[in-house]
């Protein structure tokens, strides 16, 4: 709630303006490009070298990939040849040894992700040291659009606490910037938070929709003070679609802020990622036009959800995930359920590279045909997944 309190409005590291994407300027680092209209040849480029690198890498250390990649080109040239490969779903991860790529001592952290409603056997996902510096990297990119040195964040999503939890890994991103990282149980009764809030008043706060809408709940009923959010400048969603009632029932009540007035400080801002992309995959610029993605990190694909065949950008389907620097556990052309499409437009920001819009909900197939449909997952007092986010 923005009451007049003035703070320093310089950004962590922030040495180019704000009109450009943060996310894409790093990778123009990455790619060591000088000009931006350079970036997309240059990420094209990494994209496929990497990609072919990666398919030699699982074909010769995965036994899945050692058994499915038979016979099939370890260096495609085109989305067509790429296209031929067979696809990674969700039920293959339940036997995730033979995805493994490194001994399982090197195993940094491995997560278990229970298959919500059902009695299926859980997928894993293995990472190593190197995978979760790739992560921390992308956290400390994405998170200095909301953050200034010595801020405190709040970070209440599912499993957040765990070791190399996501507010774990924010913690080794951000230290050098003394951001102090809060977490709370997201099974509590959201009213349970006013004593952290009252101790320490957050600046920034990382949550899911369904959190979002249950704190404007707890403001609009007088629960909450709006003095408890008097410092708060920042709203990072994350774990479910992000609708734009939610997003701007939170500027007007929790930042105080006209949702369109992109020249004020206050940003709540959309993430896309999850456990199988590396828990970050792209996030929003100021211009609130879709993710902005690790490029360098990952190809993504578009299929329509029943015919598998590949979407031209613009058109709603399955997103298909390929990661590009995994070491412990690639992902192979792997079907994430999720319902995106590709904008291929210039964003607002003055980035050229494509976007990923805004995830609509999961994809649910029956024979014939399939419908999209909302995801909640993090919810403050009703039962979560033991997945750890």
């Amino acid at each position: 709630m923005n009451t007049g309190h003035t703070r320093n409005s310089t950004r962590i590291n922030e040495t180019t303006p704000l009109t450009l994407s943060c996310v894409d300027l790093w990778n123009m680092r990455r790619c060591a490009c000088t000009e931006i209209q350079q970036l997309p040849h240059a990420i094209l480029r990494h994209q496929w070298e990497s990609l072919c690198a990666t398919l030699k890498y699982a074909h010769t250390h995965s036994v899945h990939y050692h058994n499915t990649l038979a016979g099939h080109s370890l260096s495609p040239t085109s989305s067509e040849e790429l296209a031929k490969l067979p696809f990674t779903t969700a039920e293959d991860l339940t036997h995730w040894q033979q995805f493994l790529c490194i001994s399982q001592n090197h195993v940094e952290r491995l997560v278990r992700l229970d298959t919500s409603g059902t009695t299926a056997p859980p997928k894993r996902l293995a990472f190593s040291h190197n995978d979760l510096l790739g992560t921390q990297a992308f956290f400390s990119i994405g998170m200095r659009q909301l953050l200034q040195k010595g801020d405190t964040l709040l970070v209440l999503l599912p499993g957040a606490m765990r070791p190399n939890g996501v507010a774990d890994l924010l913690r080794q991103a951000l230290q050098e910037h003394h951001i102090h990282i809060l977490t709370a149980d997201p099974k509590c009764e959201p009213q349970h938070l006013i004593p952290l809030l009252q101790e320490h008043p957050p600046h920034c706060l990382v949550a899911s929709p369904t959190q979002i809408i249950q704190l404007v709940q707890l403001v609009q009923t007088n629960i909450l003070q709006p003095s408890l959010l008097r410092h708060l400048h920042g709203i990072l969603s994350s774990t479910e679609p992000l609708s734009p009632a939610i997003r701007n029932a939170a500027y007007a009540t929790l930042l105080n802020t006209p949702p369109n007035d992109r020249k004020l400080p206050s940003l709540l801002l959309d993430h896309y990622g999850m456990t199988e992309s590396g828990f970050g995959g792209g996030v929003e610029c100021p211009a609130q036009q879709g993710y902005h993605m690790r490029w360098l990190d990952m190809y993504i694909e578009i299929i329509h959800p029943i015919t598998l065949e590949a979407l031209p950008a613009g058109e709603t389907g399955e997103i298909v995930l390929t990661t590009l620097t995994r070491e412990a556990m690639p992902l192979i052309r792997y079907r994430t359920g999720d319902a995106s499409r590709i904008l291929s437009s210039p964003c607002q920001c003055g980035s050229p590279l494509p976007r990923l819009d805004n995830v609509k909900g999961r994809i649910v197939r029956t024979q014939h045909a399939y419908r999209i449909e909302p995801v909640t997952k993090g919810i403050f007092h009703a039962h979560t997944s033991s997945a750890s986010l």
